[in-house]
Parts: structure tokens; C-alpha cells; sequence
């Protein structure tokens, strides 16, 4: 088994001036293909300005860089890989910056929780959406599940109530934990604020139990969106094994 960070473009949030990556994640096994989240959409290649007007999206940040690379296709092609090879489709969340390109993959299963999956569309972006659910077999899953050996989707409500994290064992590296953004970046636990989850409470638990699962299994923790850490993973073609 092995795994690929995806880079699906860097992201400038106003308040702060914090320039973000948007990440997404392959997860190789013998004969699986496994897609973790898809960016955004298409359309902000084009017309990143307008359509951010058009989404909501733009009174809170920008795309400083998203280019047709930065998208699922450009990405797999890095690895030698098209959308017709993904074999499962992995949605953490229905954030705009996670399920932009999700009606992409032809062959492949969804993988998403639940509760997300229950609403009409994915939740995208201030109570609009630019994609509907892909018309795929779906896994909606209600407590957690593996979706391959070694490969663990779980609940880690609070950024969205059906947010899920993953874990991977590889071989060398052992334990490595997807929290997508059950954390954001470590500074969180020092603001203690949480202020961007749909439930704060149940965000600091999450990210709390994950924390403590990174220490108690000695476990790379990846994080959603942290600056620092972004700069020093090795993205597509590189992979961790």
C-alpha cells in the first residue's frame, strides 16, 4: 500500500492572510484505486474571480493558484493514473474545496458518511451547491468502516456533523492519520476556538481524540489545511509507502 499527497491549488483565506493548500489524497493497494476528495470546481479555473462571486466564496477568500493541474485529472496523471482508474471515491466532507470534482468517476464507489449524504446535494458553500451526487454506487456509511484493508474511514464530527478522517497503514511508515479538517492546523488547539465548525464542542473532541490517537499509535498526523506542513509534504508523483 501506498499513498500520494494531491495538490489542488493554494487558497488565500481574508481574515487572517493565511495562505492555505488544498489537498486531497491516492491511496494505492493491490488492485484499488482510492480517491480522497477532489477540490474544487472546475469552473474556478476559468473565472476563479466570478465564480467565487457567484458561490459565496469570495467574501471569504481567494484561489492564489489553481491551474489545470491542480485538479483530480492532472493530478493522477502525475502517477500515471486517469479518473476511469479510481476505483473508490472518498468524500471527508461537503465543502467546496473537498467535492468540486466528484461527478467525475465513472468506475468508481462512494465513500461518504452518512449524514452527508442525506442532504439533497453536498453542503459546497453558503447554502449553495455547483454539484449534485454522482450517480455511482454509493457507500453511505453510518459508523465508520474499512474501506480496504488498512484503510479506515471514521467519524470525526464538528467541522460538519458528518465530517469523517481516515487512517492508512503502510508498510514503512505505519500509521498515518487523514484528519481533513477534523484539524485544520495545530495552532487550533493553542486559539481553542473551533469557530469555523458547524458544532465547536464536538470539533474540539474530535480533534482532541485524534491528537491523542496520533500519540498513542505514534502516528504521522496529516492535517487539513496547515500552512507549515504544507510546505514540506512531498506531493504527487512522490509517493509514502
Amino acid at each position: 500500500m501506498r499513498l500520494a499527497i494531491l495538490d489542488y491549488g493554494l487558497f488565500e483565506i481574508y481574515q487572517n492572510g493565511r495562505q492555505i493548500g488544498i489537498q486531497g489524497y491516492l491511496i494505492q493497494t493491490a488492485n484499488r484505486n482510492i480517491l480522497v476528495d477532489t477540490g474544487f470546481h472546475v469552473d474556478y479555473i476559468a473565472d476563479p474571480f466570478g465564480v467565487a462571486l457567484s458561490d459565496g466564496l469570495g467574501k471569504f477568500g481567494r484561489l492564489l493558484d489553481y491551474r489545470a493541474e491542480h485538479n483530480p485529472h492532472g493530478q493522477l496523471a502525475l502517477l500515471g493514473l486517469t479518473n476511469i482508474d479510481i476505483t473508490d471515491l472518498v468524500i471527508t466532507h461537503g465543502h467546496i474545496d473537498h467535492v468540486g470534482r466528484i461527478e467525475e468517476f465513472p468506475n468508481a464507489r462512494l465513500w461518504v458518511s452518512q449524514r452527508e449524504r442525506s442532504l439533497p446535494t453536498p453542503s459546497y458553500w453558503d447554502g449553495r451547491s455547483r454539484v449534485q451526487w454522482p450517480a455511482i454506487p454509493t457507500e453511505a456509511v453510518p459508523h465508520g468502516c474499512e474501506i480496504a484493508p488498512g484503510v479506515l474511514f471514521f467519524p470525526t464530527p464538528g467541522h460538519t456533523m458528518g465530517h469523517y478522517s481516515l487512517t492508512v497503514k503502510l508498510p514503512n511508515l505505519g500509521m498515518v492519520i487523514l484528519a481533513a479538517d477534523a484539524i485544520s492546523r495545530p495552532d487550533e488547539f493553542a486559539d481553542d476556538t473551533w469557530s469555523d465548525a458547524e458544532d465547536p464542542n464536538v470539533a474540539r473532541a474530535s480533534a482532541y481524540m485524534l491528537r491523542h490517537l496520533s500519540a498513542e499509535r505514534n502516528a504521522w498526523l496529516i492535517y487539513g489545511h496547515c500552512p507549515q506542513q504544507w510546505l514540506v509534504l512531498r506531493k504527487a508523483p512522490y509517493w509514502y509507502d
